[in-house]
């Protein structure tokens, strides 16, 4: 069962203007998502979202300042508080990963403009 207030953190990485967001499908549906997932128990949120994004796109990151976070109806259940924050590529090489109650597409640098609405804020607060 999943606790009533599962965290989950998010990689925002930004290069030239655009995003990194990954490609999918849930449950049939294509989105867009970025990078990150739920912070295991006794994990520290940037050591969750290192490891995550290491397992989703094969990068090593630089985890920066929490800028951005807001409550949601998880997919699996119950809501989730969601905290993004800014993240620099430092190593890795793109490596798309899996999850097991969704199919990764690909890894696209998307720009606010191509976003929809949840993410364009986002990147609109990021963007100089």
């Amino acid at each position: 069962m999943i606790p009533k207030y599962p965290v989950s953190v998010k990689a925002i990485i930004r290069r030239a203007g655009r995003f990194l967001m990954i490609r999918g499908t849930r449950k049939g549906e294509s989105e867009f998502s970025f990078p990150g997932g739920l912070v295991d128990e006794n994990e520290s949120l940037e050591s969750a979202l290192s490891r995550e994004v290491l397992e989703e796109t094969g990068y090593v990151v630089d985890v920066g300042r929490p800028f951005y976070s807001s409550k949601y109806n998880h997919p699996k259940g119950g809501e989730n508080i969601v905290i993004c924050f800014e993240c620099e590529i430092s190593g890795g090489e793109l490596s798309l990963g899996a999850e097991p109650d969704q199919e990764f597409i690909s890894l696209e640098w998307i720009s606010p403009d191509e976003a929809t609405d949840w993410a364009k804020e986002i990147m609109i607060a990021l963007t100089p």
